[in-house]
């Protein structure tokens, strides 16, 4: 089960960012989200969000060819990480 009025609450964030209709943020996202509401750490380390981290960057092959359409905004995503950071106030860093 997840805490519905938190989801709601940060996927209105995400949808103010978004440049196009996509209705929720990432699994992934929430579970930064959730870290920080539950666990409170000071960093979080973040592997495998490379797409999150440097939306400008990266091309994600399967997303960006048509084989498997996510719906994911990571520029919205990449764009929550520093207002999440001041709302918990913790440090998200990639690994490398």
């Amino acid at each position: 089960m997840i805490p519905l009025e938190l989801f709601l609450k940060w996927n209105d964030v995400f949808k103010s960012l978004c440049a196009e209709d996509v209705r929720n943020f990432s699994v992934g996202m929430f579970a930064i989200v959730c870290a920080c509401e539950f666990l409170k750490p000071a960093e979080i380390k973040l592997v495998g969000f490379d797409n999150m981290l440097e939306p400008e960057r990266l091309d994600y092959f399967k997303a960006n060819k048509g084989k498997w359409h996510t719906g994911h905004d990571w520029h919205a995503e990449n764009k929550m990480l520093p207002l999440i950071e001041k709302e918990y106030g913790v440090a998200i860093n990639g690994m490398g």
